[in-house]
């Protein structure tokens, strides 16, 4: 997931423009929905906010965005089944930001 994140964020890609932080999360949204990526890892990255951490140190200002974190929830979950971080605690001791200085990307 974060790799895809970083992909359709990246501005440095001759051959596409990057997207802003909420045209690239509603992208993960769908890919969530139809179940391409984890449903659950993409509901620890938004609601620990992992994206925007990333945004803050590597994207550029025109990039960042509103982002409504409850719509995007909403697009892979029903209304009453949105998970909240708390009930994925051995999810969320999985995901960690791993060194983003450095290495310029998220592990997931």
């Amino acid at each position: 997931m974060a790799d895809i994140f970083e992909a359709l964020t990246a501005s440095d890609r001759p051959y596409k423009k990057a997207k802003t932080l909420s045209e690239a999360l509603k992208i993960l949204a769908f890919m969530a929905k139809d179940k391409h990526i984890d449903p659950n890892l993409f509901a620890i990255f938004i609601q620990r906010q992992i994206y925007q951490k990333y945004a803050d140190d590597f994207l550029p200002t025109e990039q960042h965005d509103t982002v409504d974190e409850l719509a995007l929830l909403k697009i892979v979950f029903p209304e009453d089944k949105v998970p909240s971080h708390t009930k994925h605690s051995d999810l969320s001791k999985a995901i960690t930001v791993v060194d983003l200085c450095s290495t310029s990307s998220l592990v997931i």
